[in-house]
C-alpha cells in the first residue's frame, strides 16, 4: 500500500482498507469508502486488470471524480477533477465502458 493512503484495496482475500489515522472526519471516511468501493467494482463488475495500466488509471480517475469531485461541478482546485472527460479518448477509454 502506498504511504500515504487513507484507504486501499488488497488481494487475496479481495478486501478493503480504511486508515483510521488518516481519516479525520466522516466527510473523509465517506470519500474513501466510495473511493475504495468503486475500484471494487470495477474488479468484479467490469473485470478490469489492475495490473494493466490502463485500466488501473481508468478506475482511478473513475474513483477520484465519482468520490472527491464536487458532484454537480467539477472543483478547480483539483487538476485530476478538471479535465478528466478530455484526456480519456486519448488512452483508448471512455467513461461508459471498458476500453
Amino acid at each position: 500500500a502506498e504511504a500515504n493512503a487513507r484507504g486501499f484495496v488488497q488481494a487475496p482475500p479481495l478486501s478493503m482498507v480504511l486508515c483510521s489515522n488518516r481519516l479525520s472526519t466522516a466527510q473523509e471516511v465517506e470519500e474513501v469508502l466510495l473511493h475504495e468501493l468503486i475500484h471494487l467494482y470495477d474488479l468484479k463488475v467490469k473485470g478490469l486488470d489492475f495490473s494493466k495500466c490502463p485500466e488501473l488509471a481508468f478506475s482511478e480517475i473513475r474513483a477520484a471524480r465519482e468520490s472527491e469531485c464536487k458532484i454537480g461541478s467539477y472543483s478547480t482546485t483539483s487538476a485530476l477533477c478538471s479535465g478528466v472527460r478530455d484526456r480519456l479518448p486519448s488512452a483508448g477509454l471512455s467513461f461508459s465502458g471498458k476500453a
